[in-house]
């Protein structure tokens, strides 16, 4: 084993170790941010959330599978709570208003809608 390999095992480990203190990625993420970070870079994050046994959250890809986590919220607050990924990715690509109106939702009024 090359001491690279060696290196990277060993700060693998450590981040394990730290990703243990919490339960999961988004606590990790902001209870100790430089191992997260550490291991996000390194990809090693979803492996680290794997073997902690920590739930993942599925990632939607479409404005149908957003609308679909969406619906077992009650408003857009509720939503980015609940299921941030589907939120962050509607909101990316500007669905975000869509699926709340379709869904019922309470919008605040913006400057761009007077």
């Amino acid at each position: 084993m090359t001491t690279e390999n060696l290196k990277q095992q060993f700060l693998r480990r450590a981040c394990l170790r730290r990703a243990s203190e919490f339960t999961s990625l988004v606590s990790w993420q902001k209870g100790h941010q430089a191992s997260y970070l550490k291991a996000r870079r390194n990809n090693w994050h979803r492996q680290i959330a794997e073997e902690l046994g920590w739930e993942m959250q599925a990632l939607a890809r479409s404005y149908e599978q957003c609308k679909e986590q969406a619906e077992s919220f009650s408003s857009l607050g509720s939503w980015q709570k609940g299921h941030g990924a589907s939120y962050s990715k509607a909101l990316k690509e500007s669905w975000q208003r869509q699926i709340a109106e379709e869904l019922g939702w309470k919008l605040r009024r913006t400057k761009n809608d007077e």
